[in-house]
């Protein structure tokens, strides 16, 4: 089963790499590979889904404050600033509403209890 990627997800990790390209630091090989899957492909397959879910349950209290501090600051350069890439790179704040737009879906094909995030 694959699930297609929306605009906003590919647009945002098409940012985060290239802010990553650009110098800025945070970011994984991981999360590089996730974002060149998210830009390239017009679906994924629902296993990656699940992962991207988890991985946003980890980063939410740990990325996303610096991320949203960023973005209230009106998005000053912060090359130093290692949340802002990562949060980015896997689809951002778009990224985090499409995983939980497919919570259900998740815990039907998986048999899980997934929350939204």
């Amino acid at each position: 089963m694959e699930i297609t990627v929306p605009a906003s997800v590919k647009n945002t990790a098409k940012k985060g790499l290239e802010k990553h390209n650009n110098g800025w630091d945070g970011g994984t090989s991981t999360g590089f590979a996730r974002a060149r899957q998210l830009i390239n492909n017009s679906k994924i397959p629902i296993d990656d889904v699940r992962v991207m879910r988890n991985w946003f349950a980890r980063h939410y209290k740990t990325s996303y404050p610096f991320y949203k501090q960023w973005e209230d600051e009106g998005k000053p350069e912060k090359k130093r600033q290692n949340s802002i890439v990562a949060w980015e790179v896997w689809g951002g704040t778009p990224g985090l509403n499409f995983v939980n737009k497919h919570t259900d879906l998740l815990n039907r094909v998986y048999k899980t209890d997934y929350k939204k995030i």
